[in-house]
This record gives structure tokens, C-alpha cells and sequence, in this order.
């Protein structure tokens, strides 16, 4: 047991891969330029799925977890109660169950796993 426990404690990299969370309706927009013709490229540049690596523990808290995912795609804390977030996992990647996971261990992540993140609007 103690060696279970050990080897959860040990910090591992996971990849994280995810497209950018869908904007939250009625949210103040930026205005856009217009002419130039460069709006689909930097629109599709946008929309580009983002890859990263984390480095975290078997014991590192669901809550933390989301909290650090939320931060990687740039999503201030004021905004993050707008937006569900899901993790997919494995090989074809299926989505992970949450329900009643404390730890990302509970959850099935173990160290250099690619991990999907969906974002919706709740």
C-alpha cells in the first residue's frame, strides 16, 4: 500500500489537447477591422487545436486539475463557472467519468497520457 501510495505521489507529464472554449453569449466582443482579407486566417488560427504538456501527480485534485486546464486555455476565474469541461482519454478516446473522482488518479490518468478537453456552456 505504501508503495501505491508512493508512486502516486510522484509528479508525471500528461499532454493536454483541446480547442478554444466556445465564446459565452452576450460577452463584450472586440470590435473587428475590417478589410485587409488576413480575418480567416487569424479566424482559423484561432480555432487551431492547442497542444501542452502538465506536470502533475496521482493525487492532484480534480478541482485543481480543472482549475490549471482552465488557466492553459486562457479562461479567467471570473468565467469559468460558464463552461463544463470534459476529459477524453484512451485509444479510440472515450470520455473520462467524473462522477465521484476526487483525484486524476480516480479518473484514469496515469503518466504520458494524451488527454482531449471539450469545453461547453453550461
Amino acid at each position: 500500500l505504501e508503495r501505491i501510495i508512493s508512486t502516486m505521489d510522484k509528479e508525471f507529464t500528461i499532454r493536454i489537447t483541446g480547442g478554444p472554449p466556445p465564446p459565452i453569449p452576450g460577452a463584450a466582443k472586440d470590435k473587428k477591422k475590417k478589410g485587409g482579407g488576413r480575418g480567416g486566417k487569424n479566424a482559423a488560427l484561432a480555432q487551431q487545436q492547442k497542444r501542452y504538456n502538465m506536470r502533475l501527480t496521482g493525487t492532484t485534485p480534480l478541482d485543481q486539475f480543472r482549475k490549471d486546464v482552465f488557466a492553459l486555455f486562457n479562461i479567467p476565474s471570473s468565467s469559468t463557472q460558464h463552461y463544463q469541461v470534459s476529459f477524453l482519454g484512451g485509444f479510440p478516446p472515450k470520455e473520462l467519468d467524473q462522477g465521484g473522482k476526487c483525484t486524476v488518479h480516480e479518473l484514469g490518468i496515469r503518466a504520458n497520457e494524451s488527454v482531449i478537453v471539450k469545453f461547453t456552456l453550461t
